[in-house]
């Protein structure tokens, strides 16, 4: 083939039979590069035309005719590989025979030389389009996880700021503080927004933006958007209203979270835009040519300051201000509408402006009907939910049992702060590891998750869990475990369902939606905990009494009051190194902890501990990982519920000691 300068040829490939030794020719081909004029391929590259020598190695001019003659080879035929009338290579046939040319044959080979270049060539394009492709889906795969990671850190320190904020403001502080706190909470909200975006924008433009498809309220929808934001319109003078048309079906299927979103940019636009008057939502059906599908067209009408038709020709694109010049009024990215006209064109639908300078605009959006009777029947269960929650008792007053598992101290600090402030108390982990070990060793109704912390994330850790309820040894019933994410990039809730969460609220956390997770926690009222957890039962107790009182027969009431207290003393640092070594990579040395915690716990009796120890002593023989952090909790708490008991007993040697 043809090198990269086009100047010369070089053995790129050698197909021969293996019944033949031309190892020396092949070898020596090999070696050779091939000027034009040189040798049989550098004269085809030369003339451009098929060449045929009757013996090559009677050739003079032939490079690798003694070769050839060594090697019994005689017949040569070479021609152009072509391809759009360049020589991309020669392609040479060799025989044992010599024979005499044949023009025929030679026009044959010529045809042969053209496919061949046209094959290549489309080979070769359909090789760079597979490594375009490859590369495109790695620059996405890439441009994922960096959206990924960059919502996780810009969410996480932003998580901090709002919520403390919030927590401040809900403190004694005189009216200048309070002015200035809320000033650091509104300006965490504003660049949320902004950051929300951004990253919106960005999934957009990666095209890993995808819709949900669920039963859906128009109404509740809209009545949800302008609850979020009659505050700011009171705040500047404007009234907001509503007008749903009767004929608007209200049972929809599509996505509320993004058509919210839509609302959410045109209704906080028109406020904006707006110093008085009013601002209308108004619903209603479009006209459309029979056999079309049905549409609906939502209108936001505002008094506002409108537009000429050269701002209007600005709007919906990215990054761009109506007034973009420094001494502008009004904020904001330039991305909103951006934002809203792709989510609107995902639907299948469009969305447009009308206005009038001094008069106002009417922004609008329509979208194709989908009706749904599902939410028709899903309005009418939750209207019988309310009312049958207001003729329910009051809720029981236990608080659930918690444990907050975040490796960002901010964070942590934070969410127990939030808990404590709606009554609440929790335990704290600051690692999934951590977080596995507590939950074997303690009883909790549910655990608030961070997902992304090192050495053991929070997908990890609740997969760990969940293994540790499958056990056989397992008494207690599913702890609800929600998972507490500044990840908000599309699969992450799904990625936390099948780690086995139940529930998901993303950061930055909100009172409301941390309290409604908390709501449907099912607490576990105290007296229906699992009883005699320790296994410490009336007749261990006289079977431990029995073993001690056969000691001190066999060896001396002294010696048996020695190995007790040893016993006590060496038995929390054994537990302790099991602790360390439950579900680790040193297996062999947790079966022999555990097989010697078991033979001297079998010396007092204590008959729960001793199974506990050969239970965990096999899982280690078995490199079976899942279960071993709760026996070895429970092996903790029947030493803890066993001292006491052999405590009495040593005290009871020593006393007959002194005695006798």
């Amino acid at each position: 083939m043809l090198d990269s300068d086009q100047k010369n040829l070089h053995l790129a490939e050698i197909w021969h039979s293996p019944l033949k030794d031309i190892t020396g020719f092949v070898e020596l081909s090999r070696s050779l590069t091939f000027k034009a004029g040189h040798g049989l391929p550098g004269i085809v590259l030369h003339s451009g035309q098929p060449q045929w020598i009757r013996d090559v190695a009677e050739h003079a001019e032939c490079p690798r005719s003694s070769m050839a003659k060594k090697c019994h080879l005689h017949g040569a035929i070479a021609f152009p590989i072509v391809a759009q009338g360049e020589i991309l290579g020669v392609l040479e046939l060799f025989s044992c025979d010599a024979h005499a040319p044949e023009e025929s044959l030679l026009e044959a080979f010529s045809g042969i030389g053209n496919q061949l270049g046209q094959f290549i060539v489309r080979k070769c394009v359909e090789q760079n389009l597979v490594s375009a492709k490859e590369a495109a889906e790695s620059a996405n795969r890439a441009k994922s996880e960096f959206l990924a990671t960059m919502s996780h850190e810009i969410r996480t320190p932003m998580n901090g700021i709002i919520g403390m904020s919030s927590l401040l403001l809900d403190t004694q502080l005189d009216s200048r503080q309070h002015e200035m706190v809320d000033a650091v909470r509104q300006s965490g909200e504003a660049l949320m927004t902004i950051i929300e975006d951004i990253l919106d924008f960005s999934k957009i433009e990666a095209r890993r933006l995808d819709l949900v498809d669920e039963p859906c309220r128009l109404d509740s929808i809209v009545d949800g958007v302008v609850g979020l934001l009659q505050h700011k319109a009171i705040s500047r003078g404007v009234d907001l209203k509503v007008e749903i048309d009767p004929n608007v079906p209200l049972a929809l299927k599509g996505d509320p979270g993004r058509l919210r979103q839509i609302l959410m940019n045109l209704v906080g636009n028109g406020i904006k835009f707006t110093d008085h008057g009013s601002i209308c939502i108004k619903v209603s059906r479009v006209a459309v040519p029979e056999g079309a599908p049905e549409q609906i067209e939502i209108s936001v009408i505002d008094s506002g300051i409108g537009m000429n038709e050269e701002q209007q020709r600005k709007l919906f694109q990215a990054f761009s201000q109506v007034d973009s010049s420094t001494t502008r009024r009004f904020g904001g990215t330039g991305l909103g509408l951006a934002i809203s006209k792709r989510l609107v064109e995902l639907m299948g639908g469009s969305i447009g402006v009308v206005s009038t300078p001094g008069l106002g605009s009417r922004f609008w959006f329509r979208l194709p009907v989908r009706e749904d009777s599902e939410a028709e029947k899903q309005a009418e269960n939750e209207l019988n939910a309310k009312s049958h929650e207001e003729s329910l008792p009051p809720p029981c007053a236990y608080k659930p049992r918690l444990l907050v598992v975040e490796d960002n101290e901010v964070n942590l600090r934070m969410a127990i702060m939030m808990l404590e402030k709606h009554g609440f108390s929790a335990d704290v982990a600051r690692d999934g590891e951590q977080a596995v070990d507590q939950f074997a060793a303690r009883a909790y109704d549910a655990i608030l998750m961070d997902c992304h912390m090192p050495h053991m994330d929070g997908h990890e850790a609740t997969r760990a869990i969940r293994e540790i309820e499958a056990s056989t040894h397992w008494q207690r019933p599913r702890c609800r475990i929600i998972a507490m994410t500044a990840n908000v990039m599309d699969g992450e809730r799904e990625r936390c369902f099948e780690a086995g969460m139940d529930d998901y609220i993303s950061k930055p956390l909100r009172a409301k939606a941390l309290t409604e997770a908390l709501a449907r926690i099912h607490v576990l009222e105290p007296t229906k905990e699992p009883e005699n957890i320790s296994g410490w039962t009336e007749e261990e107790v006289s079977t431990s009494k029995d073993a001690v009182k056969l000691l001190a027969d066999e060896l001396s009431v002294e010696d048996t009051a020695e190995l007790i207290e040893n016993w006590l003393k060496d038995t929390p640092e054994r537990i302790t190194d099991l602790e360390k070594l439950a579900a680790g990579q040193d297996q062999p040395a947790l079966q022999r902890t555990a097989h010697s915690l078991k033979g001297s716990s079998s010396l007092f009796g204590l008959t729960h501990i001793h199974s506990l120890c050969r239970d965990l002593e096999h899982l280690a023989e078995s490199d079976s990982r899942a279960d071993q952090p709760f026996l070895v909790a429970q092996i903790r708490r029947g030493f803890a519920t066993a001292e006491p008991s052999l405590r009495e007993e040593l005290t009871h040697l020593r006393t007959t000691t002194i005695t006798s």
